[in-house]
């Protein structure tokens, strides 16, 4: 399975994935590409991981979203 964010109405699209100690494990510009549970093709650890999606809405307006994301196998 695959963690990603969906709606309409954005002309721009960037998610990221932290891992506790904020270290940047996945980053997409692209909504088709979700990320995999994977950090440099292996698998990460059960565990919370903190997600950042910052959209463009079709006026323009920016708006950032965050919040956790539990990895389970």
């Amino acid at each position: 399975e695959t963690f990603f964010g969906d709606g309409e109405g954005f002309t721009d699209y960037q998610m990221r994935i932290y891992d506790r100690w904020g270290e940047l494990l996945f980053e997409s510009n692209d909504k088709d590409f979700p990320w995999d549970g994977t950090y440099k093709g292996k698998q990460v650890e059960q565990g919370v991981y903190v997600y950042v999606f910052v959209i463009t809405d079709w006026r323009g307006n920016p708006h950032r979203y965050r919040g956790h994301v539990t990895l389970l196998r």
